[in-house]
């Protein structure tokens, strides 16, 4: 969600607005197996569709963070930017989730015990999201790591960037890799959300983008952008079917369901190619964009803190009645048990999500903006 280029490519800003909805949609989704155990293949589903934004933003840290030129500086960056933010809704979520969510006073949600600190502090030195609440600021943790082992991820890239042989040997091995992992179950690779298991997968997302970006020129193809929605598409459906027999045959298995897989890899990179080749990058002598394209660089300027306060918003619908309203209103007129209905809920739910979100993203970045004003002056 950083490293952005000097000049906006605002198909890489689509993008990140629709890795962002995705994450959105796969928080609000509803479940797959219904409450007397039967299984909804059409939840089923939309679970694969929205399944992968985070694997999105993985792709675009790959297409930028190789022209670092500074280890120290790509530290400190990586420090203002990502960790105190990180830090930030830690302590925001520590101090004052029982007052604005559980309905706690003030007084005893800002209280603690050494049970408590003690019990963040050593979430925090395991490199683990310390609230379950959250769920999604794992992502942010597996990025800090990442960017701890930038020269070993340079040094990887500079390697396959001398020939182009290298980089066939290393996609077609990562893409075995991924392959062979989901067929045992995850049992080779033992990818995950936390530290090295997070991170080690990323790395292989992250040189993908790299390698997709470096050739984003031949995607300028009349229905190329088609042509990766429909192939995104049949992705998804052969991810569901897969699962859904899974599924069926009694298997606890949900690891296809995850970023890490070959089938989150695929997705990814449909939709990488779908946003790049439907905007491609401006050339020195285009036009200034329209409206239209100067609001997708807004949006997507704005995706890292929309991601970091989604999820709050969506416990705070929750908590205050406002998401049991909106199913109701969406159901009363579709009905229930229809995957159109289900569509439409997580839709409308998401946009609910995505503009309160939003417009909490205006107000840190106009407080963030006084703030530096009165620390110049």
């Amino acid at each position: 969600m950083s490293h952005r280029k000097r000049h906006t490519d605002i198909g890489v800003e689509l993008l990140r607005v629709v890795g962002c909805l995705l994450v959105i949609c796969a928080h609000v989704r509803p479940p797959y197996l219904l409450d007397e155990g039967a299984l909804d293949s059409g939840r089923l589903l939309i679970t694969c569709l929205v399944a992968d934004g985070v694997a999105v933003f993985w792709l675009i840290t790959g297409f930028f963070l190789f022209r670092t030129k500074s280890y120290p500086d790509l530290l400190k960056r990586s420090a203002r930017t990502i960790a105190l933010p990180l830090l930030a809704i830690i302590l925001l979520t520590f101090y004052f989730w029982g007052f604005v969510i559980e309905g706690l006073s003030l007084a005893q949600s800002v209280t603690h015990g050494v049970d408590d600190y003690r019990a963040l502090l050593t979430s925090l030195l395991s490199w683990n999201d310390p609230f379950p609440q959250l769920g999604h600021i794992w992502y942010l943790f597996v990025y800090l790591l990442l960017m701890l082992l930038f020269p070993f991820l340079k040094g990887m890239a500079s390697y396959l960037d001398e020939r182009p042989r290298r980089w066939r040997v290393f996609l077609v091995a990562s893409a075995c890799l991924l392959l062979v992992n989901d067929v045992v179950d995850n049992a080779l690779a033992g990818f995950s959300h936390h530290a090295f298991g997070g991170a080690t997968c990323a790395a292989i997302y992250v040189l993908w983008g790299h390698w997709l970006y470096q050739h984003r020129g031949s995607l300028r193809r009349r229905g190329l952008a088609i042509g990766a929605v429909v192939a995104f598409l049949a992705v998804n459906v052969l991810r569901m079917m897969v699962q859904r027999w899974l599924i069926l045959e009694g298997s606890p298995s949900v690891h296809l369901l995850f970023w890490y897989t070959s089938f989150g890899l695929a997705s990814a990179l449909c939709l990488a190619v779908a946003c790049l080749s439907l905007v491609p990058p401006r050339g020195e002598h285009d036009r200034e964009p329209g409206p239209a394209l100067r609001g997708i660089a807004f949006l997507g300027s704005c995706t890292f803190v929309v991601y970091l306060v989604h999820k709050p918003v969506i416990q705070f619908l929750d908590a205050r009645g406002l998401t049991s309203g909106l199913i109701s209103s969406v159901t009363g007129l579709l009905g229930t048990g229809s995957m159109l209905s289900d569509i439409a809920l997580v839709l409308s739910e998401a946009a609910v999500v995505a503009v309160i979100s939003l417009v909490l993203t205006l107000l840190i970045k106009l407080l963030s903006t006084c703030a530096r004003r009165l620390v110049t002056r």
